[in-house]
């Protein structure tokens, strides 16, 4: 098999770079840690009931004799389940296909050359896949959609992509436009999401004026469901442009930047009526790579007003969604490292749940 790493743009006659020491990597994207606005449920290795028990509407009326009438109050359930997927990938390595770049001063000697075990190049190798598999995890519970198809085929993926990487299970995302479909009053439409093209897309100076976030922004919270309103733990994830709007709105209101403060997982977040704002550039990026017809994106601008407890991601153990296994086979001559995880997202409580695209 090819390389997993790239080295056609990278020459090679000698003694240059020597190690990984002296190569510069360049900036891994930032993400939330997993449960800075997610819930993480463990334990969840099979089909799994979850029961979500209402409560009661009008009771209590005057008694005037000794026959009391049983109230009819009915008491609502809701019934869910988790159906984790089994996900996972491998990558490997072959000695050779490192002989003629500078990883080759990396190497172990003599015969022991094609183990790749705990050279700078493995571990190296491990931690930025390690990431990647941290990213199929954020990538299948927001955007997962088994609908998910290719622009040829009708769909909104980017002809380049296999649906394989979105189609296994239904993400958040594509469950808060089920409960759109259901229950229209919890959607605010966001217009540039219609354009025809990337320009029409984008957010104009008659946008700024318009404050056409700013209006999102208040519809989201003051059309929610009032046990929303008053979640502790409540909280709106948007892609980047909705955040870049709204700073270009106020501040063009009263001239003063959005007033950020940093988490400890770096992510930058600022407060709307009290409410914390979380640009989630995964998104974004995702949307602009995979998302694209050629023509335009699919619905580039996208918020969830909705609470933690309420974005729920379920698998075996919260430290599978980054653990790698990686082997070294003797016989093949081949160094492989792999990931696998059980996992599954949800929308716990539809009424916990407002959106915006």
């Amino acid at each position: 098999m090819p390389s997993n790493i790239n080295l056609s743009t990278v020459t090679f006659d000698g003694k240059e770079v020597m190690s990984l020491r002296e190569a510069f990597y360049q900036a891994v994207f930032q993400n939330p840690t997993i449960d800075q606005f997610h819930t993480v449920v463990n334990g969840v290795k099979a089909k799994q009931q979850m029961i979500y028990l209402g409560q009661f509407g009008l009771t209590g009326k005057k008694q005037s004799s000794c026959d009391v009438t049983p109230s009819t109050a009915i008491l609502p359930t809701v019934e869910k389940f988790w159906n984790p997927q089994y996900i996972g990938d491998r990558i490997e390595e072959c000695f050779t296909d490192l002989l003629a770049s500078f990883f080759v001063w990396g190497l172990k000697n003599g015969v022991q050359k094609p183990d790749l075990t705990n050279t700078d190049f493995a571990l190296f190798l491990e931690e930025r896949f390690s990431l990647a598999a941290y990213e199929t995890a954020l990538r299948f519970a927001w955007l997962g959609d088994t609908a998910a198809d290719i622009a040829t085929n009708g769909g909104y993926l980017a002809n380049s992509v296999d649906p394989g990487y979105f189609n296994v299970f239904n993400g958040f995302w594509a469950q808060a436009k089920a409960i759109v479909a259901a229950d229209a009053t919890k959607k605010i439409a966001i217009a540039n999401n219609a354009g025809t093209s990337y320009a029409t897309q984008a957010f104009t100076s008659t946008d700024t004026d318009n404050r056409v976030i700013t209006n999102v922004f208040e519809n989201m919270i003051y059309g929610a469901d009032l046990r929303l309103r008053g979640a502790k733990d409540k909280v709106i994830v948007a892609t980047q442009s909705v955040v870049d709007q709204y700073a270009r709105e106020r501040k063009a209101v009263n001239n003063i930047e959005l007033a950020y403060e940093r988490t400890e997982s770096g992510i930058d977040t600022f407060k709307v009526d009290g409410i914390d704002v979380i640009p989630f550039q995964f998104l974004d990026r995702h949307i602009r790579q995979y998302e694209d017809n050629g023509t335009k994106w699919n619905q580039p601008h996208r918020a969830i007003f909705t609470t933690k407890g309420n974005l729920q991601i379920g698998t075996e153990e919260t430290s599978n969604l980054s653990e790698l296994e990686p082997f070294y086979d003797k016989r093949s001559k081949m160094y492989h490292v792999d990931y696998g995880f059980n996992l599954d997202a949800k929308i716990a409580e539809d009424y916990l749940t407002m959106v915006a695209f």
